[in-house]
């Protein structure tokens, strides 16, 4: 059986860098260069490039339509249409293999690259429903699936303006309600240690997902009052044992520990570095994050190497 090609995340300064290098190749020969064989190392099945839904909205939200244009081109064509899927899914898979770890025929059925799906939308949301949600039609629906690479360009550099603020406005908006709450948890733990805070993320956490960790166990014909008749051991079990809330929790609590104001930027970041770091080979980032993820041992813990230059794909190529 074929291994799987590594998988390489970039940040958004990175698909930028890139960009702007195969525009002009004598502005930046090294960058033009690294990115010339990052597309030979695709082809030949080596590495695949997969984008986040952070990284995405970055994109769509460039207000500038040439240079949205030329960075979706770019991610389009290094991504294939391959993108990290959404953190519902990544969190009811894990789940579910939390529930059937006692069986080990059903975990060997487990797809090598189950995070992973061809169709951006998935990203945000599984296909079904985003086709509902947005209203689809079957000719509409009939080309996501014909061409996944051009109707992630397409939904990135072509949409009407009107459509992308309102788009823009309302993710603003829920992450502006994200900020307020770590603000408020800031505010009231500030005197705590951090593995403190950690204690009481996990705990918040294991409340307010208590009904999707519910769900999941009754989807998969269990009986939740027999897996809790000790208590509610199993529910802290299970946020130790999925690694995307175990990679939000350690990011989650560091930036609160930053001496400064959250950006709309630290919440798009650290929800794409929470879907990559359980599930990359190579992450190529920006210097905060990665810091972050090293001090908090996330590379290691998830088998991950961490940097922060482009050049360091080069063994890789």
């Amino acid at each position: 059986m074929l291994e799987p090609p590594k998988t390489v995340f970039l940040d958004q300064n990175k698909w930028i860098d890139l960009a702007h290098a195969f525009e002009d190749p004598s502005a930046n020969r090294e960058t033009y260069e690294i990115g010339c064989a990052m597309i030979e190392a695709l082809k030949a099945g080596q590495l695949q490039f997969p984008l986040t839904s952070g990284i995405l909205i970055e994109t769509y939200r460039m207000r500038n339509d040439d240079h949205r244009r030329l960075i979706a081109e770019v991610q389009a064509r290094l991504s294939q249409g391959r993108v990290f899927r959404n953190r519902d899914f990544l969190i009811r898979h894990e789940i579910l293999r939390f529930f059937e770890q006692d069986d080990p025929s059903s975990i060997s059925q487990i797809p090598p690259l189950w995070w992973m799906s061809r169709h951006f939308l998935e990203a945000f949301v599984d296909f079904q429903t985003a086709i509902s949600e947005m209203g689809l039609e079957a000719h509409q629906v009939k080309g996501l699936l014909a061409d996944p690479i051009l109707a992630l360009f397409d939904w990135v550099a072509s949409a009407p303006s009107d459509e992308r603020e309102m788009a823009i406005g309302h993710w603003e908006r829920e992450a502006g309600r994200l900020i307020s709450q770590f603000d408020e948890r800031r505010s009231r733990l500030k005197d705590e240690s951090f593995s403190m805070q950690k204690r009481v993320y996990a705990t918040t956490l294991a409340i307010e997902e208590q009904d999707r960790i519910i769900s999941v166990c009754l989807g998969s014909g269990r009986d939740w009052n027999q897996l809790t008749e000790n208590g509610p051991k199993i529910l802290k079990d299970i946020i130790q044992y999925v690694s995307t809330y175990q990679a939000e929790i350690a990011l989650a609590c560091s930036i609160e520990r930053l001496g400064r104001q959250i950006q709309l930027n630290d919440l798009r970041d650290m929800s794409s570095y929470v879907a990559v770091l359980p599930n990359s080979d190579v992450i190529i980032g920006e210097k905060l994050f990665v810091n972050l993820a090293r001090q908090g041992g996330l590379g290691k813990r998830f088998g991950c190497e961490l940097h922060t230059d482009l050049s360091s794909l080069k063994p890789f190529l």
